[in-house]
């Protein structure tokens, strides 16, 4: 199977956080779920990069009104294909872990998990 895909600018009706706000987001997300705090051995200006383009690749995904059963994907495959997109548009850092992906799809509070 190819799939071939363009990553957008921006997505339609996706409005990208300044840095003040993705700074409350992450601190909204890490005080309901800590264990996505960040760890000792982290560099807290890389994850907010990797947040930051985390959460703008996931504002760039389409949005369904229920969870996908029949032809679902897992988080892994959603996160690659994130980074795919950041590695075309030119983001650095682009490479997206699933723990990452998930913390941008929870941040972004609209997407059914």
């Amino acid at each position: 199977m190819v799939m071939i895909t363009t990553a957008a600018k921006q997505a339609p009706g996706f409005v990208m956080p300044t840095a003040e706000e993705l700074k409350r987001l992450d601190k909204i997300v890490v005080n309901n779920l800590p264990r996505f705090a960040i760890q000792p051995d982290e560099n807290p200006d890389e994850r907010f990069k990797l947040f930051r383009n985390a959460f703008w690749a996931v504002g760039q995904l389409g949005r369904l009104p229920t969870l996908e059963r029949e032809n679902a994907k897992s988080s892994g495959w959603w996160a690659d294909h994130c980074s795919q997109m950041l590695q075309r548009a030119g983001a650095y850092p682009f490479d997206i872990a699933s723990g990452m992906f998930a913390f941008a799809v929870l941040a972004h509070a609209d997407i059914a998990h």
